[in-house]
């Protein structure tokens, strides 16, 4: 099974969150942090380290 490491991005500074195995986890990974509003992007790699994307958690606008 494939995984994704999540990192929230606050200041210009990654920090781990989670890892997620399909979009589903992923979408609620996303969800949370938004509520939470600790961050200021969610950033998603690949298990090679490659980003996958970066989104605005305020805006929702595409960084990658």
């Amino acid at each position: 099974m494939r995984s994704y490491k999540v990192y929230g991005v606050k200041n210009g500074i990654e920090e781990y969150v989670t890892t997620v195995h399909s979009p589903r986890e992923g979408k609620h990974a996303h969800s949370d942090m938004k509520a939470a509003g600790i961050y200021d992007s969610i950033r998603v790699r690949d298990c090679l380290g490659g980003i996958q994307f970066e989104r605005d958690l305020h805006t929702g606008a595409k960084i990658q």
